[in-house]
């Protein structure tokens, strides 16, 4: 059964600083040799961990443009030091629509400076942006959405098509930092993600190909306008990859298209 979802922010801060500090205790463990301790401390790390996840809220996070059914996601809505930002994190979401092919994302901090992890959070740039690889497949659209969250603004952009592309013709699910999947043949594979961005969403929403959520609901059914009607126009932020950690807030450039590969260092 799963436990109740937590009820406040402080209630969600307190439980992950309690899991950072077993985490502390355990590298002191296993740096000194007390490796029968560390072991402890590991596994209630790690049940820790997991009861994190299953107490994180369900949140709307886009709205499908084909059936109008909302996208949910359990996410850590509260602060970038919660495990859901780690990249490599395995996360447990219910079960989208038929059209769904993936979410990407952006976090626009509005002048804040946010906490981060002992991990390196791959929030994306600070405006919503398109991969046109993706919008080239037929059928498919793009549908942005505004998540106001403590540490800023989040912008998703959620990719449906009436015909999905073969999944490893995609791309990673924010905020992850590669692409995990497995083929029809029940291979599990993955790719990193370097695919060129787009900023300039105009044409996009020209070409009947970006739409948006109203900003007051992200449940609502997605918005077909014209550039002028876009509700973010005038939103302005980095654009390029930004990383949170506990040691700051970094830009990290733009993909460039090339290829990366996952066995090199």
């Amino acid at each position: 059964m799963r436990p109740p979802p937590f009820a406040t922010a402080d209630e969600r801060n307190r439980f992950v600083a309690q899991i950072a500090e077993i985490s502390l205790r355990y590298n002191k463990a296993m740096d000194s040799g007390d490796f029968a301790n560390g072991q402890s401390l590991r596994r209630q790390m790690r049940a820790m961990t997991e009861e994190y996840y299953e107490r994180l809220p369900l949140q709307a996070v886009s709205c499908c443009p084909y059936d109008q059914v909302p996208l949910f996601y359990r996410m850590d809505p509260w602060g970038l030091d919660g495990e859901w930002w780690n990249p490599d994190s395995k996360r447990d979401h219910p079960l989208p629509c038929r059209h769904f092919c993936t979410l990407r994302g952006a976090v626009n901090f509005n002048g804040k400076t946010p906490r981060g992890g002992d991990f390196d959070a791959f929030t994306g740039p600070e405006i919503p942006y398109v991969i046109p690889r993706l919008l080239g497949f037929d059928t498919m659209q793009a549908v942005i959405a505004k998540l106001p969250l403590p540490f800023g603004d989040a912008y998703t952009v959620g990719y449906f098509a009436e015909r999905r592309p073969p999944v490893q013709q995609l791309a990673a699910n924010w905020p992850a930092k590669h692409h995990s999947y497995v083929t029809a043949m029940g291979k599990a594979e993955f790719s990193f993600d370097n695919d060129p961005w787009d900023f300039d969403l105009d044409k996009w929403i020209a070409a009947g190909k970006l739409l948006w959520c109203p900003p007051e609901s992200v449940t609502a059914a997605p918005v077909k306008g014209t550039p002028q009607d876009y509700p973010y126009r005038e939103l302005r932020g980095k654009r390029e990859r930004m990383v949170v950690s506990s040691a700051g807030v970094f830009g990290t450039g733009l993909p460039d298209g090339s290829f990366l590969s996952p066995y090199e260092d």
